[in-house]
């Protein structure tokens, strides 16, 4: 291996990794101080009555031009009485699930805007975690190979 490759190697892990460990500490966080609340899957059509929240414009965009829903969004109610409205990219696990149905959604009560199904956040723990150890392995042979000169 040469020492361009072998570079080429350890940039391509850090770059895997910075996309990583912000999936990883994403999901740290919301384990170890999140709540967990039931909330109710939304159809996207409905939110033109919801006034300019979070995200509602971007799911709206979106619907226009795709002329479908994005995977899942949400309803749910905070500990402290507050209604919040979230999207997931991820689905919700089941195919038969439309709107009005139950889902699991986890959040951070100091920024329950930032909600996530917890379907959701089981995904994101699984491809962080492989990609984790995908850049660490990309990483270390490409140290090993530029320390050797191989």
């Amino acid at each position: 291996m040469t020492t361009t490759t072998a570079a080429c190697l350890a940039l391509a892990g850090l770059f895997v990794l910075a996309i990583a460990v912000p999936m990883l500490r994403k999901w740290r966080r919301l384990t170890r101080h999140g709540k967990s609340v039931t909330g109710i899957l939304v159809d996207p059509r409905e939110l033109t009555s919801a006034g300019p929240r979070r995200g509602v414009r971007a799911v709206l965009a979106f619907y226009r031009r795709t002329e479908r829903p994005v995977d899942a969004v949400f309803r749910f109610t905070t500990e402290d009485g507050r209604e919040v409205m979230g999207t997931s990219a991820f689905p919700t696990g089941d195919e038969e699930e439309k709107p009005g149905d139950s889902v699991v959604v986890r959040y951070d009560p100091a920024d329950p805007e930032k909600a996530v199904l917890a379907q959701a956040l089981r995904i994101e723990r699984t491809v962080g975690s492989l990609l984790s150890a995908t850049g660490a392995v990309l990483l270390i042979i490409g140290v090993i190979g530029m320390l050797t000169g191989a």
